[in-house]
């Protein structure tokens, strides 16, 4: 199972990382897509880490094309998003696309509120 997992780096760091130790345990490949102002890990052996160019929060729909492309060469069995931004929407388009179950992770009510009508009419549209 290969898992592709779009996040940026914050207070999700600590689930993140237990939840990439369980899946490489399991014998899964793990790959995290972030902003590349974002810090990573490049000598993690769990993970493979990609970059996106970093467009700021309101242009991250810019990074469609680039995610659409990272999405066909990983070809993962499941989509784990994080952190509510634009990449929330492309990763459910793009899962759609694809055929490939979506989870995003939502921390608080809040986030219901703000991003459930976009999130809906965004993966309906595909």
């Amino acid at each position: 199972m290969r898992g592709c997992i779009f996040t940026a780096r914050g207070s999700a760091e600590v689930q993140l990382n237990f939840i990439k130790d369980a899946f490489f345990r399991a014998g899964h490949e793990v790959h995290f897509t972030c902003d590349e102002k974002v810090s990573v890990q490049i000598d993690d052996p769990q993970a493979t880490y990609h970059s996106l160019p970093d467009r700021g929060k309101r242009a991250s729909w810019r990074n469609y094309g680039v995610i659409k492309r990272r999405v066909a060469e990983i070809k993962p069995d499941i989509i784990y998003q994080r952190v509510r931004q634009g990449y929330t929407a492309l990763g459910a388009v793009i899962a759609k696309q694809n055929g490939i179950p979506f989870v995003h992770h939502i921390s608080a009510d809040y986030a219901c509120k703000k991003i459930a009508w976009r999130l809906i009419r965004a993966f309906w549209a595909v």
